[in-house]
């Protein structure tokens, strides 16, 4: 038996732009706003500008804070439009705000409430088209056991997801979503390899990237799947 509120979850929420910035200043500058309003409302620390490229491209606007719990929580600019111009990304503009939780396991709604009353009073809403459940799984315990025992158990959670993967769908994603969580072909052959899998955490890397276990549609991310495992290969 598992208790799951003792279970740590990564959630990312995110939330949209009354009127999507056309440049990354206009970005910066109402991110920044959500940031200190969202620490404020959760007791938090004096807000970061956090450095790297985050979500890719130089196109990067994040900033950090560490709630009265201690727990640090991240402002982002996610799905920016950009144009390329030999390869070099510019002209960033429209996206949406997110707002990846830390890694916690919330015992009332008294933090999510908060957060959404916030953004909600800067304007800032959801869209249920756009979203659905996204849960980041830590491989740390998994990977703290003995290696083939480790990796098999990541069979099973990736065997049990398969065997199940309608229902889950049914009940978590929207039906706008599948081009960016789309289902991914188990054929036979990985079935086969999956079910008598026997190896280490590199065997199973090796067979999910050579059964193409990941978005292989030109344009898309390949981890833009209902179950991203690309972090294995």
């Amino acid at each position: 038996p598992i208790d799951v509120n003792k279970i740590d979850l990564g959630i990312e929420y995110s939330f949209r732009f009354p009127d999507p910035p056309r440049h990354k200043t206009t970005a910066k500058a109402e991110i920044r706003q959500a940031a200190d309003e969202l620490s404020k409302a959760l007791g938090g620390s004096e807000v970061k500008e956090e450095t790297g490229s985050g979500h890719g491209h130089n196109l990067s606007v994040n900033y950090s804070f560490t709630d009265s719990e201690g727990r640090k929580w991240r402002v982002e600019w996610d799905g920016v439009t950009r144009t390329y111009v030999d390869g070099e990304a510019i002209n960033p503009r429209k996206g949406h705000i997110e707002i990846p939780s830390p890694k916690w396991s919330p015992q009332s709604t008294k933090e999510v409430t908060k957060l959404f009353q916030t953004m909600r009073n800067l304007g800032k809403v959801p869209r249920r088209g756009a979203g659905g459940a996204h849960v980041n799984i830590d491989l740390a315990p998994l990977k703290a056991m003995p290696e083939k025992e480790g990796a098999r158990k990541m069979v099973d959670l990736l065997n049990y997801f398969e065997s199940h993967r309608e229902m889950i769908q049914f009940l978590w994603q929207h039906p706008f979503r599948q081009s960016a969580a789309m289902k991914l072909n188990v054929s036979p052959s990985l079935r086969k390899k999956l079910d008598d899998f026997d190896g280490n955490w590199d065997d199973l890397g090796k067979v999910l990237y050579e059964e193409k276990y990941f978005n292989s549609f030109e344009t898309r991310k390949p981890s833009y799947a209902q179950l991203n495992a690309t972090a294995l290969m």
